[in-house]
């Protein structure tokens, strides 16, 4: 997994210097730091959503935090290829309860859980600009990095009795090595002293879900192990600074 994560950002790396070098001749190249802020429980969806009831994504446990640099090319006036390497912290929670009934005894079971990951997300979009504004759409991809961070607590509650509470902690390796999605959104631009302050918002859905694995004393994936955890989606608002090389 390290190698592949070094192998990615080395090509990555390799593939803006070319970029720039044969483009700043040519085209005219956009550099542009920022960092962003965002929630996942605008869209994600857990796997097990369907087998549990009252289901909530408490805002507080869904925050995407990240930054990173990208690159714009202008193609033309208007139209430009933009993409770069950005680092993203991801927390997606539920809540949900469970309850069985019988005759004499009524159980509900209350779980709250959050999971943590990083993540190395590589974008490839097309850019329109009208005036101040740029539109940018396409796809992305994720590379996933360490395990998953699993906390969080349950409490069980029979009958009329106080519930008894506990918390938990887990780390899960996860199976999933590249994950790719769509990234929608738009910037409004406003020039300052020594470049333009750039401020917008962007949309991301992963196409598959992110999945876990067992994986036994020597390192090998346990067969039949892997299980879907759940689907990122969220809104992220970004903010920058560009400077045109």
């Amino acid at each position: 997994m390290k190698k592949l994560t070094k192998s990615i950002i080395a090509m990555l790396a390799m593939g803006l210097i070319s970029m720039t070098a044969s483009a700043k001749s040519k085209t005219k190249v956009t550099l542009i730091p920022h960092a962003n802020i965002g929630l996942s429980n605008l869209g994600s969806s857990f796997t097990n959503e369907s087998e549990n009831s009252n289901v909530t994504k408490p805002m507080g446990q869904n925050i995407l935090v990240g930054g990173g640099l990208e690159a714009k090319f202008a193609l033309t006036k208007q139209i430009g290829v933009q993409t770069g390497l950005n680092f993203m912290s991801n927390n997606l929670g539920q809540k949900y309860s469970k309850s069985v009934t019988s005759s004499l005894i009524n159980t509900t079971t209350t779980v709250k859980s959050t999971a943590t990951y990083s993540s190395l997300e590589i974008p490839v979009l097309m850019t329109f600009d009208i005036n101040t504004f740029t539109l940018e759409a396409g796809p992305y991809v994720s590379v996933p990095l360490g395990q998953l961070t699993q906390k969080g607590s349950t409490s069980i509650k029979i009958n009329n009795n106080d519930p008894t509470s506990s918390n938990y902690s887990t780390t899960t390796d996860l199976n999933t090595k590249l994950n790719f999605g769509f990234l929608l959104g738009g910037d409004w631009k406003k020039k300052i002293s020594g470049g333009t302050l750039v401020l917008g918002a962007r949309y991301i859905t992963d196409f598959s879900p992110t999945q876990s694995v067992l994986l036994d004393s020597e390192g090998k994936k346990v067969e039949d192990s892997e299980g879907d955890l759940f689907t990122r989606r969220g809104l992220l608002f970004n903010a920058g600074f560009s400077f045109a090389l």
